[in-house]
């Protein structure tokens, strides 16, 4: 069997093994499973409604590049996924966590796969702009939830193009109305992250780095480099 064909019907089956809902004591719980039409992306989704409060969480997302390498996006399964994977033939150095906690993880990921390091790992643009795409969804869900509070809304808003990301506290806290955006980010068609608006004490430029973002692909938007980007711009249009 071709080894791509073979590859795509082990992780089809991973997560078809993983389908826990709906069950008896949760049968509002749904498991969906979604894979791209070119069949390089595996994701598991738990959508549904539990105690009154709407849940549509990610378990598993699984990405199958062209030469045959498994990237693993998301995995909150409780077993050794590469242990898995090994008991069909696919050996360790062919499987990507891309999701680290910290740099000295990273860095102990590589020394054991012996491979170059991961900063600017998408050679595809259009996989790499997926990528970020889902490093800025997961990144502003759980600042989401950190900055949740009972007299306090947090609303996360998303364009239609996935272009503009933004994170906004409202509500009423101790009889003043307060509108706060928390974050704003815009992802550019080159991959580049411009972070118009941080209004927390995160340490945004490492976490990204720590994800396989190169510093080179942030701008904050108040800084002298994307002012003169903005000005060349500018005068390109005007002449």
């Amino acid at each position: 069997m071709d080894k791509l064909l073979k590859r795509r019907q082990i992780l089809r089956e991973f997560l078809e093994k993983k389908q826990g809902f709906p069950s008896k004591e949760y049968p509002l719980l749904h498991d969906i499973i979604s894979i791209d039409a070119a069949e390089h992306f595996y994701l598991q989704t738990t959508i549904g409604w539990d105690e009154g409060v709407h849940v549509c969480e990610i378990n598993y997302h699984l990405e199958l590049k062209d030469d045959g390498r498994i990237w693993i996006h998301e995995f909150k399964g409780d077993i050794d996924f590469s242990e898995y994977l090994l008991d069909y033939g696919i050996p360790n150095t062919e499987v990507f966590f891309m999701v680290y906690k910290n740099q000295k993880e990273m860095e102990q990921l590589e020394e054991m796969n012996k491979i170059k390091p991961l900063l600017d790992h998408s050679d595809n643009p259009i996989h790499r702009l997926y990528e970020r795409k889902l490093i800025l969804k997961n990144f502003l869900s759980k600042e989401r939830e950190k900055y949740e509070r009972n007299d306090l809304t947090t609303s996360l808003t998303i364009d239609q193009d996935e272009q503009h990301y933004v994170l906004s506290e409202l509500g009423w806290h101790q009889g003043t109305f307060r509108y706060l955006t928390l974050y704003h980010f815009e992802l550019k068609t080159n991959g580049q992250i411009w972070i118009h608006e941080n209004r927390t004490d995160a340490d945004i430029s490492d976490y990204f780095w720590e994800m396989g973002l190169p510093h080179s692909d942030l701008f904050f938007s108040q800084s002298l480099e994307a002012k003169t980007q903005y000005q060349n711009k500018k005068n390109k249009i005007i002449s």
